[in-house]
């Protein structure tokens, strides 16, 4: 486990690195902040280096706005600083990930690496419950998703232990799934998956969820959601009855997106998927029979 000094100084290499398109808003004198000598050394480093680089702005309505569903539905990169533990359950609600000062240290999830091997000790996919993390929308490609009789059990799986145990009521998940097979002669029928699905969401989860399906050939296998790249070489169709076979055994890749190592840059990759997913759901060739649903999800806006 890292000290808090070392979580600091990943937030710091964060906020220097994070794209511009990420806006700071903050509800508090941040020049004030910066000089005043009661903040500790490390904050008053990282809100200097801010204030030099960073597009910044002030919201001290933020505490009552963001108590709206509509709030969490923009479509630009924001980061919240505040001074003060505000008494919401802004994560509950809204899948957003909070952190405070006096638990600094789960930030380590916005910074940590896992790879973790799939094989035949796994009987589904209750591993990803290792990284499962506070989110409102989520996107897996795979042009494999609905190719066999495996594809509803895997994706029954996968989602229960990824998607957030609750939301607020009248607060919509946004659930994109992308994929074909290259052979027209395996073509799924959209709407029967999408209803084949709705149906166990609805009996899983008490909040609402918007569910699309899109069946247009994507080349990589990737799991997104608002802090996370998931890649699985092997796909995810994964286990069949409980096993996995021998041959199918992979590593899942998981990097948040404030990840960064050299020039690589997990959001940086994420952000160029996710214009190709984006490319795909509006595509004007896309005929009504190659999609099931609205297309909403905030990941792709």
């Amino acid at each position: 486990m890292e000290s808090e000094d070392d979580v600091y100084r990943d937030i710091e290499r964060f906020l220097i690195r994070i794209k511009s398109s990420a806006e700071l808003i903050l509800n508090f004198d941040f020049f004030e902040a910066c000089q005043d000598p009661s903040n500790g050394v490390i904050f008053r480093r990282i809100a200097g280096k801010i204030l030099a680089q960073k597009t910044r702005s002030q919201n001290f309505n933020f505490l009552e706005e963001c108590q709206a569903a509509s709030f969490h539905n923009h479509t630009k990169q924001h980061i919240f600083f505040l001074d003060e533990v505000p008494e919401l359950s802004i994560e509950q609600n809204f899948g957003c990930f909070v952190v405070d000062t006096t638990n600094i240290r789960r930030a380590e999830v916005l910074f940590q690496v896992k790879e973790i091997r799939v094989n035949q000790k796994y009987r589904n996919w209750n591993f990803l419950s290792l990284i499962k993390h506070p989110c409102n929308a989520l996107i897996i490609t795979d042009n494999y998703i609905f190719f066999n009789d495996r594809s509803h059990e895997n994706m029954i799986s996968i989602l229960k232990n990824i998607m957030p145990n609750t939301l607020k009521e009248n607060f919509e998940f946004h659930l994109t799934i992308i994929g074909a097979h290259q052979d027209p002669e395996q073509r799924y029928q959209v709407e029967k998956e999408k209803d084949r699905l709705q149906k166990f969401l609805s009996e899983e989860f008490k909040y609402s969820i918007n569910l699309t399906i899109i069946q247009k050939y994507h080349h990589d296998r990737y799991i997104f959601t608002n802090y996370y790249k998931i890649t699985s070489p092997r796909g995810y169709s994964l286990f069949r009855n409980n096993r996995i076979s021998e041959n199918l055994e992979t590593t899942l890749d998981c990097k948040s997106i404030a990840y960064f190592s050299g020039d690589y840059s997990a959001e940086t990759v994420m952000l160029e998927e996710l214009v190709k997913c984006r490319t795909l759901k509006n595509d004007s060739n896309l005929l009504t029979s190659d999609y099931a649903g609205n297309k909403i999800n905030r990941l792709l806006t």
